[in-house]
């Protein structure tokens, strides 16, 4: 009665959808890891576009958009230095340089229970806006490519991440007259601690 009984009960728990099947079982498990609204604060330093060097602190939000997708936005203020060439009409001086990002993130080995070591890469795109002591803003677009590592807390509450990010962005005007918009290439390397939501 008991070999009956038993196989039964089972075949009627996964048919009434209160016993998931391993695969769905999984998938379950794994969606309060990947599928989480973040948030937390960032610190990186950079060489390169659209100025030559500098550190900025900014704060991200990350937003599930399947299991495999997170949408990101980051928002950082800086301070950049710019070297000018010696026979160039521009001196050196350093600026405040504000940026507003959007990437589309997805994992190459997510997070998961017994494994809280990941890594990620995106893409995405943004506006940077570089303040002149002596001249008004400049407003430049750009996009970028992101490789990241993060880690899980044990309570997994917690998230931190460490990146790169290679940018391609339009070199801002240096002065009213300046209308060229040449493409500079930058590197990006970052560290983010980000708290998971729910």
């Amino acid at each position: 009665m008991r070999r009956i009984l038993v196989p039964s009960i089972t075949l009627a728990l996964v048919l009434s959808g209160r016993l998931a099947l391993p695969s769905e079982a999984r998938a379950q498990y794994l969606r309060p890891l990947n599928d989480t609204i973040a948030t937390g604060v960032t610190l990186g330093a950079g060489l390169g576009a659209p100025l030559d060097g500098g550190f900025e602190i900014g704060g991200t939000l990350e937003i599930p958009v399947s299991l495999d997708f997170r949408f990101r936005g980051d928002v950082a203020s800086g301070i950049w230095q710019y070297t000018a060439n010696p026979y160039a009409a521009e001196p050196s001086a350093t600026f405040l340089r504000h940026r507003i990002l959007g990437s589309l993130i997805r994992p190459v080995i997510p997070v998961e229970p017994g494994r809280p070591l990941g890594t990620y890469w995106g893409v995405g795109g943004g506006v940077y806006l570089t303040r002149f002591s002596d001249q008004p803003d400049a407003v430049s677009g750009g996009t970028h490519v992101i490789y990241g590592l993060e880690v899980l807390s044990p309570d997994r509450r917690w998230l931190v991440c460490g990146e790169v990010q290679v940018l391609f962005v339009q070199a801002p005007r240096r002065s009213p007259y300046d209308y060229r918009r040449e493409t500079e290439l930058g590197l990006h390397a970052g560290i983010a601690i980000k708290r998971r939501l729910r």
